[in-house]
């Protein structure tokens, strides 16, 4: 299996349910990381859009667009997550 972009480890009975669970959350946490950082810089941008060029309005876009992109990923992450943490339930 495959979450943007990175190979995901082996979740098959005799796989390592661990280990793929710390990777999802990890991937969570690094994703939840990334999108604040990205609010936090088109927040600063929209304050400074007034007046400023459209070089800096072509950057809030494509931020805009990048945030949207991260917040997909993280989603997927999360469901990632989630599946891996009831797929060992499931096979009680």
């Amino acid at each position: 299996m495959e979450l943007a972009g990175v190979a995901l480890p082996d979740t098959t009975p005799g796989g390592s349910f661990k280990r793929a669970a710390c990777l999802a959350a990890e991937a969570e946490a690094q994703g939840a990381l990334l999108i604040e950082k990205l609010k936090l810089t088109i927040k600063k941008l929209r304050h400074e859009q007034f007046g400023q060029s459209s070089e800096r309005r072509a950057l809030l876009e494509q931020l805009e667009l990048k945030l949207a992109k991260v917040e997909e990923t993280a989603a997927q992450a999360r469901a990632f997550a989630d599946h891996v943490a009831a797929y060992p339930a499931a096979m009680k």
